[in-house]
């Protein structure tokens, strides 16, 4: 086989190694990356969006797309074409750009599969604090109720509205049956043991202590 033939069968089999495979492998990252954000997010309950589990797998999976579709339409063709500038020993074939293209987008997106999971793990205990915090609130204010509440604060007792005021720090209230009034609670979630307190102001969180 001549030397110039040769040549181009190599640079040709370099060509279809390097780009055959990243369009497969750039689906498996999406849905990779989309399992990680919706199992380990990056953020803590309260930056969530509130929607169906569905619903918010939907958006992890849009998430991850437009992130390596950035990754693999931007990034990776910058990268490849420096590499490919780059000067060979004489006599060795210079990979040609497609194959630079392919091995770099893999390395980015396995990169940024690697980086979602160490956000998310670092999050992690954040969340399961939060978690926690909340579910001690819950819990006091529905024992309360069930222990020393009236017949009307325990019938609407699925009314309960919880404001954060601070980290640990909770404003509780369960409506009447009219809506007009409102029962509240102060919780301190940072106390050992947590502790429970009756606020007198009979304004809902909507009024008291509004979001934002």
């Amino acid at each position: 086989m001549p030397v110039e033939e040769r040549f181009w069968t190599h640079r040709l089999r370099w060509r279809l190694r390097g780009t055959s495979w990243l369009w497969p492998a750039f689906a498996a990252a999406v849905l990779i990356d989309a399992a990680i954000l919706h199992l380990l997010p990056p953020v803590g309950s309260e930056q969530q969006i509130n929607a169906p589990a569905g619903l918010n797998l939907v958006g992890d999976v849009i998430v991850a797309g437009f992130t390596n579709l950035f990754l693999v339409a931007v990034i990776a063709p910058w990268l490849a074409r420096r590499l490919t500038d780059r000067p060979v020993p004489e006599g060795q074939i210079p990979p040609p750009y497609e194959l630079h293209f392919g091995r770099t987008a893999a390395i980015l997106m396995s990169i940024g599969a690697f980086g979602l999971v160490v956000v998310g793990l670092g999050n992690r205990p954040l969340i399961v604090s939060e978690t926690k915090t909340t579910e001690t609130n819950a819990r006091l204010v529905q024992d309360w109720v069930l222990n020393h509440g009236n017949t009307e604060m325990k019938r609407n007792l699925e009314t309960a509205n919880t404001a954060r005021l601070s980290s640990n720090f909770f404003r509780t209230c369960i409506a009447n049956d009219h809506r007009t009034k409102y029962w509240c609670f102060f919780v301190d979630t940072k106390a050992d043991p947590a502790k429970l307190t009756r606020d007198s102001d009979t304004r809902p969180n909507s009024l008291v202590a509004p979001a934002g």
